[in-house]
């Protein structure tokens, strides 16, 4: 069979993401630097937007700002969770215990940055819309629809995998 026809494509090949041009621990390091520092000027802009009162136009900046951030630390989240995953099926043995632990955590920020993201697109329309593609990349249905989905994977995928590693058996031969 073709590589294409042995690896059909469903988005889970994170090495195109970057087109092989950066380890995934440069890719890491990047990430995170940049959702840090995007953190950390926000919290100055909400300082700042303390100061300006009422001011319509900061609010709906800062509410722009804090969507970005978020994206950022969710794209850091992806990045983190699939070099884990790799990691898991490269181990053998109960040790692989840990390394779910540490995907769960991911996985329960990334709800928790979901309902963030969601309060965030219910009271800014803006939030999630592609001006060039002339679509909405996300909104309120499809964040809350995402939430589901992790939720669905905590209850089902993580069990199985803690189940399959306690009893030493590969996780998805």
């Amino acid at each position: 069979p073709t590589f294409l026809s042995a690896y059909p494509a469903s988005g889970d090949m994170i090495g195109q993401s970057f087109a092989y041009t950066h380890t995934i621990h440069e890719i890491l390091l990047l990430c995170r630097r940049m959702y840090k520092k995007w953190e950390k000027g926000v919290k100055l802009l909400k300082i700042d937007l303390e100061m300006a009162g009422k001011n319509v136009k900061m609010r709906e900046n800062l509410q722009v700002d804090r969507a970005l951030g978020l994206q950022f630390r969710s794209g850091y989240h992806i990045f983190r969770f699939y070099q884990l995953r790799e990691k898991l099926f490269d181990m053998k043995g109960i040790r692989r215990l840990k390394l779910l632990g540490e995907m769960k955590k991911i996985v329960l920020s990334e709800i928790e940055t979901d309902r963030e993201l969601l309060d965030l697109s219910k009271s800014d329309p803006r939030l999630g819309f592609h001006a060039e593609a002339e679509i909405y990349r996300y909104f309120p249905e499809k964040i809350s629809w995402r939430i589901r989905q992790i939720e669905k994977v905590l209850r089902e995928d993580f069990p199985y995998a803690e189940k399959e590693i306690r009893k030493e058996n590969a996780l998805f031969p």
